[in-house]
């Protein structure tokens, strides 16, 4: 698991195990800050989606 560091629109930086990669989301908009997980990689291209549940204003 991941967080993303940038806004996913849908491409953008995440990091993991505290390296910076370029990732694309598999499907909309991530906002920067939320976790993320990995669905598939595609060549060099990493595809990830929002883990659950998405982190609110609440819990930050």
């Amino acid at each position: 698991q991941g967080i993303a560091v940038s806004d996913l629109h849908p491409s953008g930086i995440a990091r993991f195990d505290g390296q910076r990669v370029d990732v694309v989301s598999d499907g909309g908009f991530i906002d920067a800050g939320q976790p993320l997980k990995v669905v598939r990689i595609d060549g060099n291209r990493i595809v990830v989606q929002l883990a659950t549940p998405p982190l609110t204003k609440d819990h930050e």
